[in-house]
């Protein structure tokens, strides 16, 4: 289906009526399959396999910028603040996911506790380059980054700079 002008809203159907085998979804999609196969569902998931990890890149102009950079500061203070009241409360997340994508609270609900929010970086991230940046290197057929070059690109001093503030 995912070569064919059938959206992927209709995988669940799908599956459910055998005319796919098996599919490789990201949510919601995989909260609607699971319902419309029912106990005769089986999943995979191993995070170690696939993760997504969400960044806020910019440059060293701006974060040298006196005027910029307490903005930049601010927003990710901001966005830690929100992921610790979404551990503590996640039905206020919950509810905002599912009206800003149109989707139903238990579809949001029971996919859920796929998605971390730590509001932190990870603390693997340059192992984390290294591996992707070697795919990507093979794609525009390039020598890839070493981990220390691209650990370099990895600046925490925002988010050291938002805790304590």
């Amino acid at each position: 289906m995912a070569k064919t002008d059938a959206p992927v809203s209709r995988l669940p159907e799908a599956l459910r009526d055998c005319k796919l085998d098996a599919v490789a979804l990201w949510e919601p999609q995989v909260e609607r399959a699971r319902k419309g196969i029912g106990d005769d569902a089986i999943e995979f998931y191993d995070p170690a396999v696939y993760t997504e990890k969400f960044n806020l890149c910019t440059t060293r102009g701006n974060l040298d910028d006196p005027s910029l950079r307490p903005r930049i500061v601010a927003f990710v203070r901001a966005l830690i603040t929100a992921a610790r009241r979404l551990r503590v409360e996640p039905e206020l997340g919950w509810r905002l996911v599912a009206k800003t994508a149109e989707l139903d609270l238990d579809t949001v609900r029971d996919a859920w506790p796929y998605f971390i929010y730590p509001g932190t970086l990870a603390t693997d991230l340059a192992d984390r380059f290294a591996r992707v940046d070697a795919w990507i290197a093979r794609l525009q057929k390039r020598a890839p980054r070493d981990r220390n070059a691209l650990a370099k690109l990895i600046d925490d001093s925002v988010v050291r700079e938002a805790r304590a503030g």
